[in-house]
C-alpha cells in the first residue's frame, strides 16, 4: 500500500511544499547532526569572525532556512528556479533587508548557496556600494551564521559570482530609489556631487523596470 507521501509525489523524507503559484517542490530533510560537525562548524565561525547563530539540527539547507522555514531542504538547481519563477522574484543592483544574495558557479551557473540580507553596512567611502550582510546556513550538516556578502565559505575550487535578487515590485524599488534621491540632496553639500548620484539613481530606475 503507497503511503501519503508516495500517493503526492513527494519523497518519504520530504514534507509538502509549494511555490506561490501551487506547483509542488522536492524537497528532503536530513538526518541528525554529529556533535563533531557541530564542534567543526563553531571554530570555524571563530577563524572567519562570522557571527554564530544557533547549530544545525540537520534538517533544512540554506534553501529551506530562506524558502521553507527551516523545516526542509532544497538542493536541486530546477527547484531554486522554480521558486524564483514563482514567487515573483528578479535580480536587482540595489539590495535592501530581506532581499536574497544567490551564489552561483560561473562556470556552469549552478546555484552553490542562497542567504538572506540582514543588515547593510555602509561603504568604505560615500560614493561606494553598500555591504550587505548575510543569514545563512551552510548544508545540511553546517549551523547557521551572519557574515558580509563576499565573505562566504564556498570552496575556492568554485569560480563564485554573487547576485542579488528581490521579490519587490518596480513600483516598491522606485520609491527607495527616490526616497535615496532625497536623503542624498540633503546630506551633500557638493551640488555637482549630488547631480552626478542622482543621474546614477535616475539611470537605475529606468534599467530596473
Amino acid at each position: 500500500m503507497f503511503g501519503l507521501a508516495e500517493l503526492i509525489g513527494l519523497p518519504q523524507n520530504g514534507i509538502p511544499l509549494v511555490t506561490s503559484r501551487g506547483n509542488q517542490i522536492a524537497n528532503t530533510q536530513g538526518a541528525k547532526v554529529g556533535a563533531g560537525r557541530v564542534s567543526a562548524f563553531r571554530d570555524k565561525c571563530l577563524r572567519k569572525n562570522w557571527k554564530f547563530r544557533r547549530d544545525s539540527n540537520g534538517l533544512y539547507n540554506c534553501a529551506g532556512l530562506v524558502w521553507a522555514s527551516r523545516r526542509t531542504g532544497i538542493s536541486q538547481n530546477e527547484e531554486w528556479l522554480k521558486i524564483l519563477a514563482d514567487d515573483g522574484y528578479r535580480q536587482t543592483s540595489h539590495p535592501i533587508l530581506d532581499d536574497l544574495v544567490l551564489y552561483r558557479d560561473s562556470d556552469d551557473r549552478s546555484f552553490l548557496h542562497v542567504g538572506r540580507i540582514v543588515g547593510i553596512e555602509p561603504g568604505v567611502s560615500e560614493l561606494s556600494p553598500k555591504i550587505p550582510i548575510v543569514l545563512s546556513k551552510w548544508g545540511h550538516d553546517l549551523g547557521e551564521c551572519v557574515h558580509f556578502a563576499h565573505d562566504h565559505g564556498i570552496d575556492n575550487n568554485y569560480n563564485v559570482s554573487l547576485e542579488y535578487w528581490t521579490d519587490r515590485t518596480n513600483e516598491d524599488q522606485l520609491y527607495e530609489s527616490t526616497r535615496l534621491v532625497i536623503l542624498m540632496k540633503d546630506s551633500f553639500l557638493d551640488l555637482s556631487k549630488y547631480r552626478q548620484l542622482k543621474a546614477f539613481t535616475m539611470h537605475f530606475v529606468a534599467v530596473s523596470k
